[in-house]
């Protein structure tokens, strides 16, 4: 991959992430943040287990 791909890689998922955490708070009225985390676990393969979640 040569630089200029990288750095406009980098880019998009900088911008992207900063749009994500911009609109955290107002996401956040509709989806929790556990059910969230619980989506985002269960995405990667990773167990959830349910003891740790209030």
């Amino acid at each position: 991959m040569n630089n200029h791909l990288q750095i406009k890689s980098i880019t998009y998922f900088n911008k992207q992430y900063r749009v994500y955490i911009k609109n955290q708070q107002e996401h956040h009225k509709h989806v929790s943040f556990q059910d969230e985390l619980r989506r985002l676990l269960k995405e990667q393969g990773i167990e959830v287990n349910e003891k740790y979640f209030p």
